[in-house]
Parts: C-alpha cells; structure tokens; sequence
C-alpha cells in the first residue's frame, strides 16, 4: 500500500498553506454569445467569457508555466432520436512568458506574437469574433439545429504539471507504483489554489435558417 512520504505531505502542506493566504477569486461564467447571423452566405457567430487569467495565473506564467485554452465549437443538426455534429471548430491557446523580452507570448491559429499588455492577452483568450462556422447551403431548410461550446482552461498544461512532479524524486519501485497517489496529491493542492483545469460551457437554444435567410429561434 503506497505511503506518502515527508516530501510530499510536506509539499502539500505548504501549497494548502498558500491557498489560505492568497486571494479568492470567482470562477469565470460560461461562455456568452454575442451575435449569431448569417452573412455572405455563412453563419456567423462571435462569443466571449469573462476574464480567465488571475493573478495566480499570470505568476506562474512569469514563473515558467505554460498555460492552454482550447475553444470548441460545434454545430448540431437536432433531430427525434439523436444528435449530430455538422461542422465542429477548434481554436487552441497557447500562453507562456519570454524572459528575454519580458513580454508575454501568445501561440494561437495564424498568430504568434509577443506583448508586454496583459489586457491583449486576456482579450484573445476570451473573446472569439466572427467566427464563420459553416455555409448556410450545407443546412437542410427548415431543420433544427442548435451550437455547443466548450473551452478547457488549462492554467498549468500537461507538460509544465509533468516538470513540477518531476522534482519529487523516485527513488523505490513503491513510490513509482504511488505514482498515482503523489499525483493527485499536486492536482488537489493546484485546484485548492485555483490552477487546476476548467471548463466552461454553453448550448444555443435551437434554431433554423428561415428562407430570407434570417436566424429563428425555436420556442
């Protein structure tokens, strides 16, 4: 049976200890859709959720963390037995620090920049505009469909939680068998003080393409 040992316990009660004495902070909303219209013959959406990035967060990016958002949005076709997807969109965020620069560095689709404006870097994780989710022509006239989004806030990526749990040493085959215990050890001290995984969810009510090409919302 695996045993923590002194390092980890005394690991966790530090970071535990952390948790009391830094501030707290609300979790985000769901996402909010801002406007959905057809334009130029494709369904047009843009969204935004509130700010993601405390200041815990922007520490540990300047600490060395690297900190992923994954958009995901998907268009369903509503029908009596089941569901399904027509077109689905993903938008992945990538953040990190330059300590070189002093800037930040933000990796996203058909962008790779750096900026010393926080707010910028708050903006292009959380506000998604004119996003062309599919073409009206590929929608069945009078069918009823609905939009799904889901964003993953991942404050410290796989990679950078891997690199933090590779200080503690193995040193015996038990604690490489306790691997998973000493695991959820750092998750549960990292969701204690708010860098653990989120994510944040909306569906659409449903809707169809009306012949002016208009969106109408089902009651």
């Amino acid at each position: 049976m695996y045993k923590p040992d002194a390092k980890n316990l005394l690991l966790f009660a530090i970071l535990t200890g952390l948790m009391l004495v830094l501030p707290r902070r609300g979790f985000p909303a769901d996402p909010v859709v801002d406007t959905l219209v057809v334009r130029d013959g494709m369904l047009v959406m843009s969204y935004h959720l509130k700010p993601v990035l405390d200041d815990n967060t922007v520490n540990s990016l300047k600490r060395g963390a690297i900190t992923r958002l994954s958009h995901q949005i998907q268009v369903w076709r509503d029908r009596p037995l089941i569901n399904n997807i027509v077109r689905e969109y993903e938008y992945p965020v990538q953040l990190s620090y330059d300590n070189w620069e002093h800037k930040f560095r933000i990796q996203m689709p058909g962008e790779d920049r750096l900026t010393s404006n926080l707010e910028t870097i708050r903006k292009k994780c959380t506000q998604m505009q004119e996003i062309e989710l599919i073409p009206v022509n590929d929608l069945e006239p009078d069918a009823q469909y609905c939009i799904t989004i889901r964003v993953k806030f991942a404050p410290l990526s796989v990679d950078t939680y891997d690199a933090i749990r590779g200080v503690l040493p193995e040193s015996n085959e038990s604690q490489r068998r306790g691997a998973g215990h000493s695991g959820s050890i750092w998750q549960t001290a990292l969701n204690l003080l708010g860098l653990g995984d989120k994510t944040f969810s909306l569906k659409t009510d449903n809707f169809r393409i009306t012949s002016d090409r208009a969106i109408e919302y089902i009651d």
